[in-house]
């Protein structure tokens, strides 16, 4: 009977999200050829940091958030959550970051063969760029929707589901005249991140506070190791853009060694500006190794 009572807010929360993306397959299907499945080439790129961050975020969490549930240890359950968001931060801010800045580079190496040319490659990354706006945000309402499950109040996602679904139509129907098929994308994003600021006032409340000081703390670090980031990538994009032009093997190298010194500029810039939960990694794997020991 629990478990029923449970499923139904679930079945219902995520009954406005097929639905906008009924809303927004027909609206898709009224502008130029190819707007339907631009989007969908770029759906698929964004939601690969989504399941590899919110998801197995998520998964890691809610065992621990549900244990501290049960026992009532609220003081326990602030620290993982708090914690656990600002995991999600250092995850997804730079990825929305890095989908920006290479989205068309990617789309290329990926996407760009036989019917797919130039101008989808284009068309893609644009609307690839406006779904990486909310990365954060939907990665972040994964965590939350497990604590809110795991306190019992399952009425605030649904919710929070039906005022995303509201928030997307309103902002396709006022932007898709100038913005065309980024509008579908970009409406998308703008409510999962008002849908995040709803879960997250509310998830304050129920909690009893939790430290901000803490969570604004390292996202200040995962903003400032970001900025350093895309200033890197402008700069490698710009050094390799003859070698990104010679081809497709060409492309493949460009882009790859543009991720890995980004994704390295990012690691290094966050240890040293102290982010606590690398600092932890690091030094677990360095005692693992015997390093500096």
């Amino acid at each position: 009977r629990r478990i029923m009572k449970l499923m139904a807010p679930a079945v219902i929360g995520l009954a406005p999200l097929q639905i906008n993306v009924l809303i927004n397959t027909y609206f898709a299907s009224s502008l130029a050829e190819g707007s339907l499945s631009w989007l969908s080439y770029a759906f698929r790129l964004f939601w690969l940091p989504v399941g590899l961050f919110g998801v197995a975020l998520s998964t890691a969490t809610l065992p621990v958030i549900a244990r501290y549930a049960a026992l009532r240890d609220m003081e326990k359950l602030r620290e993982t959550y708090a914690s656990s968001l600002t995991l999600a931060f250092s995850l997804t801010i730079p990825a929305s970051v890095g989908l920006v800045l290479l989205g068309e580079p990617i789309t290329r190496v990926i996407f760009q063969h036989g019917n797919f040319d130039s101008l989808a490659t284009v068309r893609t990354a644009e609307a690839l760029s406006c779904y990486a706006v909310g990365l954060f945000a939907y990665s972040s309402v994964k965590i939350m929707v497990p604590v809110f499950y795991a306190l019992d109040e399952t009425r605030y996602p649904v919710v929070g589901s039906f005022l995303t679904m509201a928030t997307n139509v309103l902002l396709v129907w006022l932007t898709i005249g100038f913005l065309q098929h980024k509008a579908l994308a970009l409406s998308i994003s703008c409510a999962m991140i008002l849908n995040f600021l709803f879960l997250s006032t509310v998830l304050y409340r129920k909690l009893a506070g939790y430290s901000l000081r803490y969570l604004f703390s390292g996202l200040g670090r995962v903003l400032c190791a970001s900025l350093a980031m895309a200033l890197c990538l402008f700069g490698v994009q710009y050094l390799l853009a003859p070698l990104a032009l010679a081809g497709f093997a060409g492309s493949v190298v460009a882009l790859a060694v543009a991720i890995a010194i980004g994704g390295a500029v990012y690691g290094i810039t966050l240890y040293a500006l102290g982010f606590k939960e690398l600092t932890v990694l690091v030094e677990r794997v360095r005692q693992r190794f015997g390093w500096g020991v």
